[in-house]
Formats: C-alpha cells, sequence, structure tokens
C-alpha cells in the first residue's frame, strides 16, 4: 500500500462530521493483528466532537477516545487488518487489503441519508415515560 492509500483512508476516517462508523476487521494471510475487530465511531464529549475506538479482542472490549488529529490509521492497518468498512453520511466505502498489499476500493452511495449520531450519553427509550399514571398508581412514581 502506498502512502497515499494510507492518507486517503485516514482523512476519510477523520472527517467526524460525515462519518457514522468504521469497522476495521479481518487478518490478512501471514499476520496477526492485536485486536480481532475495532469499531470506530464519532462522540461528542465535553462540547468536542472525538473518535471512539472499541476494540475487540474476544475477550472483552477496550474503549479509547481519540481527537481525530491523534489517529495514527496507518500502523493500524500496518497490523495486518484485511477489510475495513467505512460507513459515511453519503456513501459507504468497502475497502480490502490483498494477500500483496493492494487496496480494492468498492464504492456505494447511501440510499438514505440519515444524520450522524454523536451524542455519548444516550436517552434509554422506554415503552412508557416515567410521568404516566400507571407509575403513580402502582407508587413507584411521584410526578
Amino acid at each position: 500500500m502506498s502512502l497515499e492509500e494510507f492518507e486517503s483512508i485516514q482523512k476519510w476516517i477523520s472527517e467526524v462530521g460525515s462519518l457514522k462508523r468504521a469497522i476495521i476487521s479481518g487478518r490478512r494471510k501471514s499476520y496477526s493483528p492485536k485486536y480481532e475487530r475495532i469499531d470506530i465511531r464519532p462522540v461528542k464529549i465535553k462540547e468536542k466532537l472525538l473518535l471512539q475506538f472499541v476494540y475487540h479482542d474476544g475477550k472483552q472490549d477496550l474503549t479509547k477516545n481519540f481527537a481525530p488529529s491523534e489517529l495514527n490509521i496507518p500502523a493500524l492497518l500496518n497490523e495486518g487488518y484485511a477489510n475495513i468498512l467505512i460507513d459515511r453520511v453519503d456513501e459507504t466505502l468497502t475497502i480490502r487489503i490483498t494477500k500483496q498489499g493492494a487496496l480494492q476500493i468498492h464504492r456505494a452511495k447511501s440510499s438514505t441519508f440519515n444524520e450522524v449520531e454523536v451524542d455519548h450519553d444516550r436517552k434509554k427509550e422506554r415503552a412508557l415515560p416515567i410521568s404516566d399514571e400507571v407509575f403513580k398508581a402502582l407508587g413507584i412514581a411521584s410526578y
């Protein structure tokens, strides 16, 4: 892989405003990456847009947040990952790294225009709101 190709992948992932998610997975022949899969998504923490990395090793998950300027995607890819999925607002990129290190890139336009979800503390969706009359009747809620 050329430095130009690495920089393109780095750019696609670090554009936090249009990134929905990215998944780095699989392994190339004769490589043993540290993690089975890495999930990347934008999050807003303390009014700053960061990239949340969730590293899966098969036993436990490790979560770390990085500023887009701190990313080092080429170092990750050099560990021997074979597949990269970059889901953006306007398109989906599927990248496969061959045994020889060549990139096979497939682009598909997104059929739906979804807004990027960046909230870190998401509200839990409930069937009934806490203010429902049934909770007052049961004595669970007083408001």
